[in-house]
């Protein structure tokens, strides 16, 4: 076999993943990363994101927790090239409505009054946060390695008014008129009304898991999507793939602009996004699972905005807001992680 495949046995269950895997094979290429594959479902495909909005009244494919899905492959990219997770097992946890893969990853869906709602896995790895030197802002820099040691569940959409309004019963976006803004993201919501959001919709979640804000450099690896590039499509801004620059004058829908390779929509413009925590300082060491100040009034928002040019909306763009201040570009995106915390590997 290939010298640079690498066969572990592991059985992995820890409170980010939400799924069992035996046997996996981890496949790094560091010197190129190839676009990402399209995969066969592995398991048979939900409703399509377009289709979330009116539920129909057909039920996602279900698994129980013993039921086990067909061999698949995860494939991911980190800052160290191309990696492939082989298995042969794959369980829906009982906090999730259903479980399965496409060409994007893993994703399981759950359901909030009647809403269902799609969450992408977002592998652990390492990954370049920052800016190099001649590009970004100061603030941006040094460039350092960042690694996430645990891999967590981020909504595939930012929160959209209509699941704002199905968790607080009212809507403070300021472009709420039109047919398709209940498909449009929630704004005029400060850092605290989404703790209070947060706190609400905990309540509704099934047991096992917890809902939160990504932090900055969560935020940023799943942005990225294992690229490099100032945006997840290069380093040029392209007025096909987002909302910026005022060219609607007012946000759109969650999924009008097509996703990133990890399967994450708006992770460039129509709203800033909120993160856990505050600005912290960069420096040029390698960093595992950094987290910024949690005392004082700022807190990141990433992702720049429908009213911002595209610089601002880079992966490695900064900028913060005071916790309780509102604007009509800023909303959120919705984490999860499981209550349950084990993980063990070992070689073979």
């Amino acid at each position: 076999s290939s010298p640079d495949l690498l066969d572990f046995s592991v059985c992995l269950h820890h409170r980010s993943h939400g799924a069992y895997i035996e046997r996996w094979r981890e496949e790094v290429n560091p010197h190129k990363m190839p676009p990402v594959q399209q995969r066969r479902p592995l398991l048979p495909q939900a409703r399509r994101h377009s289709e979330l909005w009116q539920p129909d009244g057909q039920t996602p494919h279900l698994f129980s927790a013993k039921q086990a899905a067909e061999p698949g492959v995860m494939r991911f990219f980190d800052a160290y090239g191309r990696h492939e997770i082989r298995f042969d097992y794959l369980y829906r946890e009982a906090w999730q409505h259903a479980l399965g893969q496409d060409s994007y990853g893993v994703f399981c869906e759950m359901l909030i009054k009647s809403m269902c709602l799609r969450f992408r896995y977002i592998p652990p790895g390492t990954f370049f946060q920052g800016s190099p030197q001649g590009c970004g802002n100061d603030v941006e820099k040094p460039r350092h390695a960042v690694t996430l040691t645990q891999g967590f569940w981020l909504a595939e959409i930012p929160c959209t008014q209509a699941l704002w309004h199905a968790v607080m019963a009212n809507n403070p976006s300021y472009f709420k008129r039109g047919g398709d803004a209940a498909r449009r993201p929630v704004e005029g919501v400060s850092w605290d009304d989404v703790m209070v959001f947060l706190e609400k919709m905990q309540l509704m979640l099934p047991s096992g898991c917890d809902a939160a804000l990504p932090t900055e450099s969560q935020w940023e690896y799943a942005c990225r999507a294992g690229t490099h590039t100032e945006y997840w499509w290069g380093d040029s801004p392209e007025d096909c793939r987002a909302n910026w620059n005022h060219k609607h004058l007012h946000t759109t829908p969650v999924d009008y602009y097509p996703p990133n390779p990890w399967g994450l929509y708006d992770m460039h413009g129509n709203v800033y996004e909120w993160c856990a925590d505050r600005l912290r300082n960069y420096t040029d060491q390698s960093v595992s699972d950094p987290l910024g100040p949690g005392d004082g009034d700022g807190r990141v928002v990433k992702g720049g905005s429908w009213s911002v040019e595209p610089s601002s909306a880079r992966a490695a763009s900064r900028a913060a807001g005071r916790r309780w201040s509102v604007f009509n570009s800023r909303g959120f995106r919705i984490a999860l992680y499981s209550s349950v915390f084990h993980f063990s590997k070992k070689y073979e």
